[in-house]
């Protein structure tokens, strides 16, 4: 070693930065420097909290993602560098129509649908056009008005009864 070697490096790691990506079709949806959550696989049932610091001006043209950066506490100092993780970003969500989850929506051939409870034996399928979808919630835009129930548990099942009346009457 020589007198301009650093023989060591001191680092803080009471905060540290996660890189991530985000879809271009998402970045619009970040409103200014949002607090975040960070999730990491090694360090199970714990939740970091931070916030963005950085957002990227390049998109990258192989994913279509562009970069983000947040600034995480870790003042028990459980996070290291290089960890692999989950960033948990919060967007801004308006809906414009009715918001149902989205297991209720069915995407069949070139048809969106739900099924409409009519009463606790009869269900109707209604065409739906959906909006924007986040946290297993679906935006119905047309199709579905304020109070309309519709079936969130087994709409695949009612597809399936659906399918096999529509086959007998073919028949």
């Amino acid at each position: 070693m020589g007198p301009d070697t650093n023989a060591f490096r001191i680092i803080n790691l009471n905060s540290v930065w996660a890189d991530g990506q985000i879809y271009e079709k998402d970045i619009f949806k970040i409103s200014g420097k949002p607090t975040i959550e960070f999730f990491s696989p090694s360090i199970p049932n714990q939740t970091f909290k931070g916030k963005v610091i950085y957002i990227g001006q390049v998109v990258d043209e192989h994913t279509r993602t562009i970069k983000i950066r947040a600034e995480i506490q870790n003042t028990a100092n459980k996070l290291k560098p290089n960890m692999f993780g989950e960033m948990l970003i919060p967007i801004s969500f308006e809906a414009k129509g009715v918001v149902i989850p989205s297991e209720s929506v069915i995407k069949d051939n070139n048809e969106t649908y739900v099924f409409v409870v009519e009463n606790d034996f009869t269900f109707r399928k209604q065409i739906v056009q959906i909006g924007e979808e986040l946290n297993q919630m679906v935006e119905v835009i047309k199709g579905l008005k304020p109070g309309d129930k519709v079936v969130t548990k087994g709409a695949f099942f009612l597809k399936s009864e659906m399918m096999k009346e529509h086959l007998r009457e073919e028949e």
